[in-house]
């Protein structure tokens, strides 16, 4: 692959660490912890005042939400994703950064606005069957350019590919950047801890007057949409059995056919970007047991995170820290929805108040 992953060091050995009993469990987390997390919450997010209505959330929703984003001890053996459900976590952390910007200092808000007109074009780009849909990945594209520089912000979810391509307006060029979602379940088995990952892989800018032209626009938007739905065979993982070559499906796919074949193609058109990246120690788990397809965390999610703290890094200049405290805020809404839909309210607020947000600013 032309992204690797490396191995983490063993900051934290997984969720072997922590007892199965949830008696011996409570008194390890003591409430002492969860008065100073819910402490730290407020005084990071400034939530006074914050109004968290999680009734448009259903269970089955909500449970998608709780389990990629909070990965808790307890998890799914299979595949729980669906497109209606990556479609609710893009729409919540929307929701989320409109909520977020009045708590926020006036010179932060652009940024804020940026992000959340990031999360609205994936939204409108992505269909319902879980691919990108025509129609709007080229209302996406025709809004990017220095007649909207606020909202010049995109991220395509490339589900076939297992990867992520970027774009954004910089002076006079449209920089693209791409890179793998889901890591190899090689590399999540062979570590121990979390994984130590660089975003973006690659990037090329496309001259404004290039991307603008309708032709290079047709081109662009039905090779992202052909992408995002047709696996090509030599990127997919093979197993051997009955001494033949068998398409391995509960395996990750290798990205080179966006990292190198788009990157090719766009490259042709531009040049190569030097972009500032960022390093993820991203945590992450592949499960299964009497299923299809294993349960891994989720590839929308990781696709979000890199998104808004790229956009936010770039756009917040001075401000290195307003991507992890929407992370904290964020948390708090998801946790606030959880306790009205009445789930278990011991695991919540032990397990998830004071292992993430002692944890969570390292990601």
């Amino acid at each position: 692959m032309i992204f690797t992953t490396a191995s983490a060091q063993p900051q934290h050995t997984g969720r072997g660490n922590w007892p199965t009993n949830r008696t011996a469990l409570l008194l390890r987390l003591s409430s002492s912890l969860l008065e100073l997390s819910c402490s730290f919450l407020t005084s990071r997010c400034k939530m006074v005042k914050l109004i968290i209505d999680g009734s448009s959330l259903s269970s089955k929703e909500l449970e998608y939400v709780f389990h990629h984003v909070f990965l808790p001890p307890q998890l799914p053996n299979g595949d729980d994703a669906s497109p209606t459900t990556e479609l609710c976590l893009i729409e919540l952390v929307r929701d989320c950064l409109i909520e977020f910007l009045p708590e926020v200092d006036l010179s932060y808000h652009e940024a804020i606005k940026s992000a959340a007109a990031l999360m609205k074009n994936i939204h409108t780009s992505s269909s319902l069957d879980g691919y990108l849909q025509e129609d709007g990945v080229r209302a996406v594209l025709k809004q990017i350019g220095p007649h909207n520089f606020s909202e010049s912000f995109a991220s395509f979810h490339i589900t076939a590919q297992n990867a992520g391509v970027m774009l954004r307006l910089d002076n006079d060029l449209v920089i693209f950047e791409m890179f793998e979602l889901c890591p190899t379940n090689g590399s999540v088995y062979s570590t121990a801890g979390r994984l130590i990952r660089q975003f973006p892989a690659i990037a090329v800018g496309i001259p404004i007057h290039i991307y603008a032209d309708d032709g290079f626009q047709d081109v662009l938007i039905k090779t992202l949409v052909k992408m995002s739905y047709q696996a090509v065979g030599e990127a997919i993982p093979k197993t051997k059995k009955a001494k033949q070559l068998h398409n391995e499906e509960r395996d990750t796919v290798d990205p080179k056919i966006v990292t190198e074949l788009l990157y090719g193609y766009l490259r042709g058109m531009g040049s190569e970007a030097h972009v500032s990246g960022i390093t993820k120690h991203t945590r992450e788990e592949v499960l299964w047991k009497q299923s299809k397809l294993p349960w891994r965390r989720s590839a929308v999610w990781l696709l979000i995170r890199v998104s808004l703290q790229l956009t936010l890094d770039r756009t917040a200049v001075g401000s290195g820290e307003l991507y992890k405290s929407f992370i904290v805020f964020f948390l708090s809404r998801v946790l606030t929805a959880a306790t009205d839909k009445k789930m278990d309210s011991e695991i919540l607020m032990t397990i998830i108040v004071g292992r993430r947000t002692s944890r969570q600013l390292d990601q």
